[in-house]
């Protein structure tokens, strides 16, 4: 299981890929049309980025979570003895 710093970076990975895709796909169908695009991709991300933000947030604070960090830094303690 992956720790929330893990969680975070493998979310922000793929969502920059997501937007570079759509990005170039933007670029390629529209050219020099698409200017407002990118512009449009940015507004309705914002949110995106708040809520996964926030569920994230809620995530690391719920006991399931404390409870698996707990394992896991037990079973990281036990395999360095």
């Amino acid at each position: 299981m992956a720790d929330a710093d893990e969680l975070d970076e493998i979310v922000r990975r793929k969502l920059g890929a997501l937007i570079s895709r759509v990005t170039q796909e933007i670029e390629f169908r529209w050219g020099d049309e698409c200017l407002p695009l990118p512009r449009i991709l940015l507004h309705v991300l914002d949110p995106v980025e708040a809520l996964i933000s926030f569920e994230l947030q809620r995530i690391k604070n719920s006991p399931t979570w404390e409870a698996a960090e707990r394992k896991r830094k037990i079973r990281n303690l036990m395999a360095m003895r």
